[in-house]
């Protein structure tokens, strides 16, 4: 029997011979076609437990809940299928990818059971209603059960049956051409006076902190792939420029790399060029901001013995490309319009921070690159793909620059920047609910607020007392909340916080608030 033949007579068997054994040698065949079965990264997340005698009884009655599968006590042999834990390679590939690679391979598993039990002349049926606690006792088991398969000589009442299947068209399309990458087209264009051709939608490198290298370099080679070529990323974003640069390793010279520094003197700013060189593993850096200054700090900056004249300097060197700033205030942006070594400005734009549209507008006239920083808020944003159709839509941000951790979130931003269709009815209406229930009093989740003197994660209360009082979450967001360390009520008021928040947000204010709403 061939494989396609098996594929046609394996059917659910819902009535067995009770009478009948099933013989050791076939068993030791099913069993051995569950070994040879495909598995990612040759994990194998799982564990068989073969039941029979008593064993097969007490674990039938535990897949009958509610009236089901009470042909389960007919079958002479009962396998559980339990859940154990990843292999590290594919944990990691989980992770970044998203995919639930151990349920895959449970499944691959039972069909290679199933199919060899057919070839073997067994009946098979795969059973998920099932009482997992009770069967974790019955089998000794401290791993999940995600299947229990009954196998057995059919009854004599089981006849074949009409397959009920989709139509091979329905589950196929066949295709042949020279360049893949899906059907989102890249649409790419120039950075202002830098002359650099990039992608519409870049990378944002702070949420890779939160993965590892390898992770880092899987996400790389997926936007390579996809024609992603722009990456921004700090010196303060912690471990960002070093995952980036060994992830960057043999396909650098296909992506503009972007980074920043919030050194204010020749002398910091020098040393900090050396450390992203290094960290990055390259011999040149394509863009090289000012990352944040306050008005004061620019003067600092732009003074003798400032940061300037050591990125000048780097830049006649070869080391530096291209020399830009960062601001998350409108006075600073509308400084740097004005100063001649400026070739990009980022700053946050969104659905809720429009403040500046004048100033985009102004980049786009004046030939400055406009990088779009913030487009989800900080996170207040939950509809991604909404706040990345309302960035798209103006033609005047060069790029956008989402953080991403994942490849489907990759993947979702990628198809809202790529879909070029004029913003509909339901949609304005959307954003302009999203601004209604936000305002402007919001956690961006940028951090410059910490550390705490009293030890409180700031950005963690406000996010999740927004999902508290915004999206009605509240046994979750109570949950959250309860895990953190250090409350919202354990406020010394010093305000040092509020000195440091680049929105001269209340923040003491606004702690006080979160306490009253989580009852403290």
């Amino acid at each position: 029997m061939n494989f396609l033949e098996i594929a046609k007579a394996r059917q659910s068997c819902r009535s067995y011979d009770p009478q009948r054994p099933v013989e050791d040698e076939k068993l030791k065949a099913i069993l051995e076609a569950v070994r040879l079965s495909p598995s990612a990264c040759n994990g194998q997340p799982y564990h068989l437990t073969v039941c029979r005698g008593e064993t097969a009884a007490a674990v039938a009655k535990a897949v009958q809940g509610m009236g089901m599968n009470k042909f389960a006590s007919q079958a002479p042999v009962l396998i559980v299928i339990s859940e154990m834990p990843y292999v590290k390679s594919a944990a990691l590939g989980a992770r970044v990818k998203g995919n639930d690679y151990r349920s895959i391979d449970i499944g691959i598993a039972a069909a290679y059971l199933t199919a060899e039990a057919a070839a073997q002349g067994l009946g098979s049926c795969i059973l998920g209603w099932l009482d997992d606690e009770k069967i974790r006792e019955i089998c000794d088991l401290k791993s999940p059960v995600r299947l229990v398969i009954t196998l057995g000589y059919p009854g004599e009442g089981e006849k074949p049956r009409e397959k009920k299947r989709k139509q091979a068209d329905a589950l196929t399309k066949f295709m042949n051409r020279k360049h893949f990458g899906g059907n989102i087209p890249m649409d790419y264009r120039i950075l202002g006076k830098t002359g650099l051709k990039i992608s519409r939608m870049g990378f944002g490198g702070i949420p890779i902190q939160r993965i590892d290298k390898d992770g880092t370099r899987v996400l790389m080679q997926t936007m390579l792939e996809k024609g992603i070529n722009y990456i921004d990323t700090a010196r303060g974003y912690t471990v960002s420029e070093e995952y980036l640069g060994f992830a960057l390793e043999g396909i650098r010279e296909h992506f503009v790399i972007a980074t920043k520094s919030m050194a204010r003197t020749r002398e910091a700013m020098a040393g900090d060029i050396d450390i992203s060189l290094k960290n990055l593993r390259t011999d040149y850096i394509d863009l090289y901001q000012v990352h944040n200054p306050s008005m004061a700090q620019l003067e600092q900056v732009c003074a003798p013995g400032g940061a300037l004249e050591a990125l000048m300097e780097a830049k006649n060197a070869g080391k530096v490309g291209h020399i830009g700033i960062t601001a998350h205030s409108l006075e600073v942006f509308r400084a740097a319009l004005e100063l001649n070594w400026v070739e990009t400005v980022m700053f946050p734009y969104n659905i809720v921070e429009t403040q500046a549209e004048s100033l985009i507008r102004e980049c786009a006239k004046r030939n400055i690159g406009f990088v779009c920083m913030k487009p989800l808020a900080g996170g207040a944003i939950e509809d991604a793909a909404l706040a990345m159709r309302f960035i798209a839509a103006n033609p005047d941000v060069t790029v956008v620059i989402p953080g991403m951790a994942e490849e489907k979130e990759l993947q979702q931003n990628l198809a809202a920047c790529g879909d070029s269709a004029p913003l509909s009815p339901e949609e304005r209406a959307k954003i302009l609910e999203i601004r209604r229930e936000l305002g402007t009093n919001f956690c961006r989740r940028c951090n410059y607020c910490q550390p705490c003197a009293a030890g409180i994660n700031i950005s963690g209360v406000f996010l999740f007392d927004g999902y508290l009082s915004r999206y009605g979450l509240k046994d979750w967001a109570k949950d959250r909340y309860a895990s953190l360390p250090v409350k919202a009520s354990a406020c010394i008021g010093c305000g040092a916080c509020e000195d440091r928040c680049p929105y001269n947000l209340p923040i003491r204010k606004m702690l006080k608030t979160a306490a009253e709403h989580f009852g403290e």
